[in-house]
């Protein structure tokens, strides 16, 4: 499955958030996608800072959920994750040509 595959199928089970690229539907996906987000970062505080044992499949599960709404912002400005990807990837290879460094990280113009 590649990202527009997994789109196409987020997006058939979206329904709850307008339709097309209406703002509504934007706001709610961006907010929704935070929240998800949000739920990711309190497993890690959990398990740095309370010690809890949190499973690949509980990261998993919310990696998924974020997924989806990562899907969701994207239909809702009618951007395809594809695109954005590898739009993404091109950003990074200019950034860092050599791969990351804590130099070109300190040193980027960009």
């Amino acid at each position: 499955m590649n990202f527009n595959e997994y789109q196409e199928y987020a997006e058939a089970t979206s329904g709850a958030y307008g339709d097309g690229q209406s703002i509504h539907r934007q706001t709610l996906a961006s907010l929704a996608l935070a929240g998800e987000v949000g739920e990711l970062c309190n497993l890690m505080k959990k398990k740095v800072a309370h010690g809890h044992d949190i499973s690949a499949e509980r990261i998993s599960d919310e990696l998924g959920d974020v997924l989806w709404y990562v899907a969701e912002v994207a239909s809702a400005h009618g951007l395809d994750l594809d695109t954005v990807a590898f739009g993404n990837v091109l950003k990074l290879r200019k950034r860092y040509p050599d791969g990351f460094s804590v130099d070109a990280s300190k040193n980027r113009s960009e």
